[in-house]
């Protein structure tokens, strides 16, 4: 997240250099106890990164790591996320591995059925 804060043009211009159309950050936040006013904050962001990503032909994505495994009120902050973030900026990689925290894929291709577009699975051999 730090470089496209501070440095989104210049990601963006890279990306075009070498024809990277997708971009995807690994967490949105730092440490794994967040509060739900951090998960929206964090949320607004990246809409607006993915808002300014997208007028320049990438696509964000956000992959799951320990913020978004984390919860707030009892709600899993990845499940908040998938309310919070614009689906049409930002699409989601789910990460195979998070079963072993509960995480369960078919629940997320079930509830977001455009799986193609919405979730990514991905796993590591």
């Amino acid at each position: 997240m730090a470089e496209l804060r501070t440095a989104q043009a210049k990601s963006i211009a890279w990306a075009h250099d070498v024809g990277i159309t997708q971009m995807v950050t690994a967490t949105l936040g730092a440490g794994d106890t967040p509060t739900m006013d951090e998960v929206k904050q964090a949320a607004d962001e990246y809409n607006r990164i993915a808002a300014t990503a997208a007028k320049a032909g990438i696509q964000q994505g956000l992959h799951n790591e320990g913020f978004e495994l984390s919860e707030v009120n009892g709600r899993r902050t990845y499940d908040i996320l998938f309310e919070l973030l614009d689906p049409a900026l930002v699409k989601f990689q789910f990460q195979m591995s998070t079963i072993s925290r509960g995480f369960v894929a078919h629940e997320y291709f079930t509830k977001y059925p455009d799986g193609s577009t919405r979730c990514i699975c991905r796993t590591s051999i």
